[in-house]
């Protein structure tokens, strides 16, 4: 279970597994959503989706990788352009805090899906259909 350690905008979190975690406001205002993908669920949900981003991963990866995850139900996706998809970003140097932000077709930016490792990676652990992981393998390249 996360558990909050400050109120919005910006909240804080401790993760499941007792990860420094920020609900980074730059991907909550609708005036960036311009530059920046935008949450559309709440920062608890943000909160728990990375939780589940890092109860996937094997407990090697490193504490500077990147960690993707997925909409389980992609009827509810992550962003306000319906981006089933996201990104955490490792701490910056000088933070001990993760951040997230949803990935997907029509989000801003260059990143558009998640990278082919990992979608093969999804698929033969099969977490992902054949049918999801043929859509994203489409938008990496």
């Amino acid at each position: 279970m996360h558990v909050r350690r400050s109120a919005p905008p910006g909240s804080r979190f401790d993760s499941c597994a007792s990860s420094k975690y920020l609900c980074n406001p730059t991907h909550r205002d609708s005036s960036l959503s311009h530059v920046k993908s935008q949450w559309s669920v709440s920062e608890d949900a943000e909160c728990h989706v990375f939780c589940l981003a890092e109860g996937r991963e094997p407990q090697t990866v490193a504490a500077s990788d990147q960690l993707w995850t997925f909409a389980t139900n992609l009827k509810v996706p992550f962003g306000t352009r319906s981006e089933v998809l996201a990104r955490f970003m490792p701490p910056a140097s000088g933070s001990s805090e993760w951040h997230g932000h949803p990935v997907g077709k029509g989000s801003p930016g260059g990143v558009k899906a998640a990278p082919l490792d990992k979608i093969e990676e999804w698929e033969s652990r099969q977490l992902i259909s054949r049918a999801f992981a043929r859509k994203l393998r489409k938008r990496s390249v």
